[in-house]
């Protein structure tokens, strides 16, 4: 149940991947639960957004503030100014240890040896972890996995004001192979590999997770994990 991720996080997290600088309009086939009330949060100017419950007797648009009248989130916790999530992050992590840790899985990205895979893949996971939205812990994290086919699908950490809400790097990167019409090719969920990209000073590391999440999805993939050490630490 830890790893579920509701239709709105799927939703906010495609838009993310894509660079969408916000969200207007939501419609859903049921009302949106407290979890994703509260991850939609974490978007500037979350309490106009318009809500439509296809499911109504009489649907029409609402407020999100209408279904959370008394919210609790970002402006309780930033600075007015701090970047909020759709909006650019360019997080500092450091500088990145020699060496990854490889965990499961067979040598070479399991046999996937053309397009320098393996460097795609650190690369591809770097960069969501410098986008990621992680203003409460500071830990942010990116990850990536590839399909039987060579490509390659990013994903970023996204943390929300209540900490519970909040959608793991794993979790993204599977919406976006989702989104993308991947997850067809090869054994379980069609991924052969995978990287994580987070600092090594982390409060909250997402390795254990990581490797639970591939364990019951594709658990023949090869998981490489990249921790980026503070430039002063280097």
């Amino acid at each position: 149940m830890h790893h579920s991720v509701h239709a709105e996080q799927f939703l906010m997290a495609n838009a993310n991947a894509h660079g969408e600088p916000g969200i207007r309009c939501v419609a859903v086939s049921s009302v949106p639960c407290g979890h994703c009330r509260q991850f939609l949060q974490e978007i500037r100017g979350a309490a106009e957004i318009q809500i439509l419950v296809t499911s109504d007797e009489d649907p029409a648009f609402r407020p999100l503030a209408s279904l959370l009248p008394n919210p609790f989130g970002p402006p309780d916790l930033l600075h007015k100014d701090a970047p909020l999530l759709l909006e650019p992050h360019d997080n500092e992590l450091g500088a990145l240890e020699a060496t990854g840790v490889a965990v499961g899985g067979g040598g070479s990205c399991n046999g996937i040896r053309g397009g320098g895979l393996e460097r795609r893949l650190r690369e591809a996971a770097e960069g969501a972890a410098r986008s990621s939205h992680a203003p409460y812990s500071g830990c942010a994290a990116g990850f990536a996995v590839a399909d039987g086919g060579g490509r390659v699908y990013p994903g970023s950490y996204v943390e929300s004001a209540a900490y519970n809400p909040s959608l793991g790097p794993a979790q993204a990167a599977m919406v976006a192979c989702l989104a993308a019409g991947g997850g067809r090719e090869g054994g379980g969920w069609g991924i052969v590999a995978a990287a994580l990209v987070e600092k090594e000073t982390a409060a909250v590391s997402h390795e254990g997770t990581a490797r639970i999440f591939l364990e019951a999805v594709a658990p023949g993939a090869h998981l490489k994990v990249y921790r980026f050490r503070p430039s002063a630490a280097v």
